[in-house]
């Protein structure tokens, strides 16, 4: 999958979970590996690279994310 596309997805994934939730929970990755059909691997993966541009924030270990504004936005452009 293009890399990209792969952002966008698991970034409507996140997305989801925030929207309309004043106290939105972590995303665990291989909830959303699951969700996706990809392996957890390619996951942690992209989770690493959209942590290291501030379009999301997660744990060390990519187990778990979450959205931040600036990856609302990016994906809101994107669209």
């Amino acid at each position: 999958m293009c890399s990209v596309l792969l952002k966008k997805k698991i970034l409507g994934v996140l997305a989801d979970n925030v929207l309309g939730n004043a106290s939105p929970d972590l995303v665990a990755s291989s909830t959303i590996a699951r969700r996706l059909n990809i392996s957890l691997a390619e996951t942690r993966s992209s989770l690493r690279s959209m942590n290291e541009v501030g379009i999301i924030e997660s744990d060390p270990e990519t187990e778990r994310a979450l959205i931040t504004h600036r990856g609302l936005c990016w994906l809101h452009n994107a669209a």
